[in-house]
């Protein structure tokens, strides 16, 4: 699943994806809003998460996953240009470990 508001970013995953892994079904949303309950309807196996959506900030989106029982224990990787030192230091206190 891959919440992103960008319609560039999405087309670009979906390319890739098409490309290097066809079998995998990805489905896009692009507001925070809507994760939960997507995650919950579509149970994915990984989660892409932007942090910067129309509606809400990724990092809220990732605390809401992460108080769903049902999501919790999902895999969310933030995929996002605001990469810089205060962004990833918030999202680590918020529960995101770096691999």
């Amino acid at each position: 699943m891959y919440i992103e508001d960008n319609l560039s970013n999405i087309q670009l995953v979906e390319q890739i994806l098409g490309m290097h892994r066809p079998s995998i079904n990805l489905i896009t949303n692009m507001y925070g809003k809507n994760a939960v309950q997507f995650a919950l309807d579509y149970k994915p196996d990984l989660i892409l998460l932007d942090l910067d959506l129309p509606d809400m900030h990724g990092s809220k989106v990732l605390k809401l996953l992460q108080a769903e029982p049902g999501t919790t224990e999902m895999p969310v990787i933030i995929l996002s240009a605001d990469a810089m030192a205060k962004q990833i230091e918030q999202l680590m206190e918020a529960g995101l470990k770096i691999i």
